[in-house]
């Protein structure tokens, strides 16, 4: 007896059963659809593409050997923690657009669609995922403007260097880099 099934979009198996004879599965075509990654994602609605962000940030955190914690619910402002032996690290993801030769991404959110809120003492890095380049980027929130940030991936047309933050140097590497770059903590006053 012959069985056929469709299995994995579009790849067919089959699968032959006689008697007490062995099962054999034959695949016609393992390739992968061809599409524009790019064009899918930016084609979704806010959240869908925010979601994606998140997936790829969290993917390059797990690859990295990081333990990470989700909260559960949307209620804090921070998608997931890292633990970093002795404190949890809180991460705010971020989808990053590259134009002009440069990352943007927004530093802030809007609360009742009119008031701008930040970041700062809410969580401790911004960790930016750019589909265009396909790289995730750590930011401390401390080191972010209020509204937005641009991470330079091309050297400025004008040649400035000064107040320019170069994309190379927060490009994610390894969970490191949260302590190498901790957020600076206000000193406790009249102590």
């Amino acid at each position: 007896m012959t069985i056929e099934m469709p299995f994995c979009g579009g790849v067919s198996s089959t699968a032959q059963t006689a008697g007490l004879q062995s099962r054999t599965w034959e695949f016609e075509s393992l390739r992968p659809r061809q599409f524009n990654f790019r064009t899918m994602l930016f084609s979704m609605n806010p959240k869908a593409i925010g979601e994606v962000s998140e997936g790829c940030i969290l993917a390059a955190f797990l690859k990295a050997g990081a333990v990470v914690l989700q909260p559960f619910g949307n209620n804090q402002r921070y998608d997931f923690a890292v633990d970093v032996g002795q404190r949890f690290v809180r991460i705010q993801c971020k989808t990053g657009r590259l134009r002009n030769g440069v990352i943007k991404f927004a530093s802030c959110s809007l609360a009742g669609g009119r008031t701008h809120r930040c970041y700062h003492g809410e969580a401790d890095f911004f960790a930016v995922y750019c589909p265009e380049l396909d790289s995730v980027y750590l930011i401390p929130v401390e080191d972010a403007g209020r509204r937005g940030v641009w991470l330079r991936v091309n050297k400025a047309r004008s040649n400035q260097t000064k107040n320019i933050r170069i994309a190379d140097q927060y490009i994610f590497r390894s969970v490191a880099q949260l302590e190498e770059r901790r957020p600076h903590k206000a000193e406790a006053a009249g102590s």
